[in-house]
């Protein structure tokens, strides 16, 4: 009597039987290594896109200070802020853009102004982990109150409200 050969299948079968244990390892440490790749590739990711907000951030700095495109700076800084929406240098550098718009703005668009400088500021103090001074900014706000704050932003929100000439107070911005 001649046997029939053991079918592919089985044999497979059986062999994965036997060397479970080791093919479970293997599996697990595989499963392991492609994660730990995912994760590098995304930390890359956002090193790199890191450098380049930082890069934008000095670009502008530098254009601020030398007050020359100063369009380009604010078109630099809300790239920043559209991608990392928690950044106090950004909403430090777009607010004392926004008090030098606020300081050459014709008399009737000084208060509107004026007052988003002051929002950028307060948002530069959120950011910083400080908790709101008075009512929110307009707009969206970075996470709050895990921090001490930044005291240059209230210095500067605190300097662009004594240089105002409109009259803007605490109790005026409940409005």
């Amino acid at each position: 009597i001649e046997a029939k050969r053991d079918s592919n299948f089985y044999v497979l079968r059986k062999s994965l039987r036997r060397y479970r244990g080791r093919l479970t390892i293997a599996a697990t440490l595989a499963i392991v290594a492609v994660f730990l790749v995912f994760i590098e590739v995304a930390r890359r990711a956002e090193g790199a896109k890191r450098s380049r907000a930082d890069g934008e951030l000095r670009l502008a700095y530098a254009l601020i200070s030398q007050r020359s495109k100063l369009d380009e700076a604010h078109k630099l800084l809300d790239d920043v802020l559209n991608d990392f929406a928690g950044e106090e240098e950004a909403y430090l550098l777009r607010g004392t853009l926004t008090a030098i718009d606020a300081l050459n703005a014709p008399v009737l668009k000084k208060k509107e102004v004026t007052e988003q400088a002051i929002d950028d500021f307060h948002r530069a103090h959120l950011a910083a982990g400080g908790h709101l001074v008075w009512d929110a900014p307009k707009g969206l706000m970075p996470p709050q109150g895990k921090g001490v704050g930044s005291s240059q932003a209230l210095m500067r929100m605190a300097d662009i409200i004594l240089l105002n000439d409109w009259g803007r107070s605490k109790d005026e911005n409940k409005e």
